[in-house]
């Protein structure tokens, strides 16, 4: 419920700044699977691994999933400035700028649990076309989801 409020707000803003369809900044084609490293960090320690997105557009609203298909998430897109909301045990909070098929910038996440925020990085680029899929990485490190946990569990 909170996430829904975030990503409400979120589009209610950027709507007012001109955003949307019709608006001064055209939204950029996000469509399709993002695939790429992460670092996260949480009171000075630090985890990385591989994180994916499967994202569908509908003008300048965003809808898909994180991780292979298991958490939900939304935004919107103004022009190449990217907010996203992703809701699972945790909410990681995007703000991205694409720039063709590759899109980078930094998230955090928040939670029962965490005190204060996780502070991460991203570099996503864009392996599949909308409509098509791609499985995450086997090797690469953590998931993004597993990360977030695995970071508190070090600071308990």
């Amino acid at each position: 419920m909170f996430a829904a409020m975030i990503a409400a707000g979120a589009a209610l803003f950027l709507t007012g700044c001109g955003g949307g369809d019709g608006g001064d900044n055209p939204p950029a084609n996000i469509a399709g699977t993002w695939q790429g490293p992460f670092t996260l960090t949480y009171k000075g320690q630090s985890v990385g691994g591989t994180t994916i997105l499967v994202l569908t557009q509908d003008g300048s609203n965003i809808s898909g999933t994180m991780g292979g298909g298991k958490v939900p998430t939304s935004g919107v897109v103004d022009g190449n400035s990217v907010a996203l909301v992703s809701t699972s045990e945790f909410t990681y909070t995007w703000d991205l700028t694409a720039d063709g098929d590759s899109m980078s910038g930094t998230f955090v996440v928040t939670g029962e649990g965490i005190d204060g925020q996780m502070d991460g990085t991203v570099s996503l680029t864009r392996v599949t076309a909308a409509g098509a899929h791609a499985e995450q990485g086997a090797g690469k490190g953590l998931d993004l989801e597993n990360a977030a946990a695995e970071l508190l569990k070090k600071m308990r």
